[in-house]
Parts: structure tokens; sequence; C-alpha cells
């Protein structure tokens, strides 16, 4: 599934005059962002001929670079060491911290820490990666040996993983102690679960290691409560 991203690209120029002073550069997050990647570019090194066949590098400009969110909070801040950096709400660049990606007026800061005589135009790359649906594979309905099952709990994730799911809940007959045992890996999700089971009737409660107190219930009343429980602690 291709991403969709939205791409603007601008220029800001700082003076000599305004050399060691911090700018705010504002800019749109839009809604549904995924992942915003900023990248800044400039002229910091200029070579010159030194005679006798020998080039010297000089530095010309230095712009540091960091990034405020909405709120005006600091994001981060990686001065003149790195020309592109990543937001996510899970991973971000070092210097950086993961964020939430809120729309509205987020601002880059940029420091001018040496600009030469002519002014330094900074060239500027704004990136943002909308959201997009995952479709996944997996089942919502698994049983243990600490039910009805064949599998231990090690063997049914292995069983899983062999056939390639990415996701399963362990949802055993009104146990739940096979949750206390369940381990996820980089390629699948393993999640809590349990059956309630009734002579009238089963309910599964997903997504909780405990989700009720007991299955126990003689009437109707009481499986109602015992769902009532189970979601008032988070279960599906």
């Amino acid at each position: 599934m291709r991403m969709n991203t939205d791409r603007s690209d601008f220029v800001f120029h700082i003076d000599h005059a305004d050399q060691r002073r911090y700018f705010r550069v504002p800019f749109t997050v839009e809604n549904d962002i995924d992942t915003l990647t900023i990248a800044y570019a400039y002229e910091r090194h200029r070579d010159r001929n030194a005679g006798g066949g020998r080039v010297i590098r000089d530095e010309v400009n230095i712009v540091d670079l960091a990034l405020e969110d909405e709120t005006g909070s600091l994001v981060g801040a990686s001065g003149s060491e790195r020309n592109e950096i990543t937001i996510h709400q899970n991973y971000a660049t070092p210097g950086y911290r993961p964020a939430r990606l809120t729309p509205g007026e987020w601002r880059i800061l940029l420091g001018a820490y040496k600009i030469e005589e002519d002014g330094c135009p900074v060239r500027i790359t704004v990136t943002q990666t909308k959201k997009r649906g995952v479709l996944l594979h997996g089942d919502c309905h698994t049983h243990t040996e600490h039910s009805d099952g064949w599998y231990s709990v090690d063997a049914l994730i292995e069983r899983a993983r062999q056939d390639r799911l990415d996701f399963i809940f362990v949802t055993d007959h009104n146990s739940m102690a096979s949750n206390a045992f369940l381990r996820s890996t980089p390629d699948l999700t393993v999640l809590p679960g349990v059956e309630l089971t009734y002579y009238d009737g089963h309910a599964n409660l997903l997504g909780v290691e405990r989700p009720v107190r007991s299955f126990f219930a003689d009437t109707r009343e009481e499986v109602l409560a015992n769902i009532r429980e189970g979601r008032e602690n988070g279960a599906l």
C-alpha cells in the first residue's frame, strides 16, 4: 500500500545582522499524520584556493536546528549536527522525543550561530506522511491446554507463527491462567482474553489479562454483570 505524503519546500533567509539569534519558523501539521520529517540545507563550508595546489575549506555558516510542538513545548534539538530529523509517536531521531503529531501550528527553531556577510539562505523541506490502514491476519478465538485446547501456550504461539498470523487472542474457557504465560514475538502479537462459558451461551472478553474476578453466574442478570465488569476493566 503506497504511503500518502505531503511535501513542502521553502527558503528562510538569515541576514548577517541577525547572527547569534534564534528564529521560529511556523508550519502546519495536518490531520492524521503518522510521520513528520524535517530536512534543512545551507552552505556551511566553502573551499578556497590557498596557492601551491592547496585548498582550504572554510566554515562560513553554522545554523542550529530544534523543534517545538503546537503547545510550544520543545520536542528536541540537534544543534548543527543533523540535517534531517524524523518524529513519530513511537520513535524519533536522537536528540528528539517521540511525539503525538497533533494538528496545529508547529515551529522549526533555527539558531543563527554563524552567518557570513552576504547572509545565509536556509532551504527547508517538511514531509508529512499520512496514517494508513493496515490489513492484519489473526485469530480472535483460540484455546490452549489450560482448557480444551490441544497446545501448550508456547506450542500455540509457534503454530500461529507457522501460519503467518499477525496476532492471536488466547481465550480459554472460564480460565485466565494461560494469560500469565503469553509472550509476543517480533512477528506475532499475542493478546490475553477469556471465553465466558455458560450453559446457554458463550462470550469472549478480549485484551485484558484478568477482566473479571470470576466467571460464576447462574442467571442472565449475573452473566450481564460479568460482561459489564469486563468492559469496565478495559476488555472488548
